[in-house]
């Protein structure tokens, strides 16, 4: 692999722009709401950002990197554009960047946070059964809501692992309610991106692909996905109490929501642009990490 196909791959699957702001945003929220959880209003240092951001960057590339392990027969059957199938990489390839990501992770928390390794060792075993579609792949294919459902329990995974490298350990029990609470806006912000991507119109439905406005219909998808970011909105309402921020995430993601239902009602009636509800959901999560821990730690 040279750094010209390494730089096309990354641009057609995985834009390191792109997904790198989300993912940097995500890891310093969740360093900042642990922060503000304990009362303590610092910034987190930047060591501990840079530490986070990397080790949480590799996980999101990992995922990306099973899936071209795990989606190799369907593609190269119905998406012989794809970097894989036309020969651009090779899955050996991606496999030596996953072990090379995997060596940088241990380093980093051998060197600097032990107190994270049986969390990374669950993330690692959760993502492994994931890659394995948990030994039962036809009836996870035929049951797609428990499909998704299952591969976005690793988000919460995720989060823990920011917040116990935060804490130093797992959270206190009267920190409890709120991890919680954070934990599932984590996993339906995970919801909200992987329905978002899967929404199209008509016209942009490729044959072997599956997706929900596919499989759900475009009117049931749509529903779905305004439901997810409704009760997101709601969560995130009843946390602002807690960082003291109920105003100003009533106003910035009340107004999200809103356009969220508007520009759904024009799809669900006009079935064009389906590409609006990946844009909208991009949107929607840096909101809501801006607004669960770095805005209100600013704030003071």
């Amino acid at each position: 692999m040279t750094l010209k196909t390494l730089y096309i791959y990354q641009k057609e699957r995985f834009p390191v722009f792109k997904h790198g702001l989300l993912i940097l945003i995500l890891s310093v929220s969740t360093l900042c709401f642990v922060q503000i959880l304990q009362n303590n209003f610092v910034f987190p240092v930047l060591k501990d950002i840079i530490i986070v951001f990397v080790i949480m960057f590799i996980f999101f590339l990992q995922l990306r990197i099973a899936d071209e392990f795990k989606d190799f027969e369907e593609d190269m059957k119905y998406r012989a554009y794809r970097p894989v199938p036309r020969g651009l990489v090779t899955l050996k390839e991606l496999r030596n960047i996953g072990i090379g990501g995997f060596l940088i992770q241990v380093i980093l928390i051998l060197l600097f946070n032990k107190n994270v390794l049986i969390i990374f060792c669950l993330v690692y075993l959760y993502m492994l059964l994931m890659t394995k579609e948990f030994f039962v792949p036809e009836w996870l294919n035929k049951h797609q809501a428990v499909y998704v459902f299952s591969h976005m329990i690793i988000m919460i995974l995720f989060h823990l692992f920011i917040i116990i490298y935060q804490f130093g350990a797992f959270p206190e029990w009267k920190y409890l309610p709120y991890v919680c609470l954070y934990l599932i806006i984590g996993f339906l912000n995970g919801m909200c991106t992987e329905t978002g991507r899967k929404i199209r119109a008509p016209e942009d439905e490729e044959d072997g692909v599956s997706t929900y406005s596919k499989l759900w219909g475009i009117k049931n998808s749509v529903l779905i996905f305004v439901f997810i970011q409704i009760l997101s909105f709601i969560l995130c309402m009843v946390t602002a109490v807690k960082t003291n921020s109920l105003a100003l995430t009533g106003i910035l993601l009340g107004l999200i929501v809103t356009v969220t239902v508007i520009k759904s009602f024009e799809f669900i009636k006009k079935r064009k642009n389906g590409g609006i509800f990946e844009i909208i959901s991009g949107v929607w999560i840096l909101a809501v990490y801006l607004m669960l821990g770095i805005i209100p730690l600013i704030k003071g």
